[in-house]
């Protein structure tokens, strides 16, 4: 099973560097829009990691996790579930 691909939002900026840190692809665009966002994730085969809770993939292709923590540890572990 291939590890997962992420395309993680503005919001969560430090969670993406962790992400790459522990060796996973995570795309990481702070000046790309939730609507582009979807795009990327839906085109690269790409979950979504965001905090908006407004952020829906209206069409259905793409993933989106949605992160209720502030901290980026509590996020890593939200992650995992």
């Amino acid at each position: 099973m291939d590890a997962p691909r992420f395309a993680v939002d503005r919001m969560l900026g430090r969670l993406a560097r962790w992400l790459r840190v522990l060796g996973f692809d995570a795309a990481y665009r702070k000046e790309l829009p939730g609507d582009r966002l979807l795009t990327l994730a839906a085109r690269e085969d790409r979950i979504v990691v965001t905090r908006d809770a407004r952020l829906r993939d209206p069409r259905g292709r793409a993933r989106v996790i949605r992160i209720t923590s502030e901290r980026f540890r509590e996020q890593l572990r939200e992650l995992d579930r």
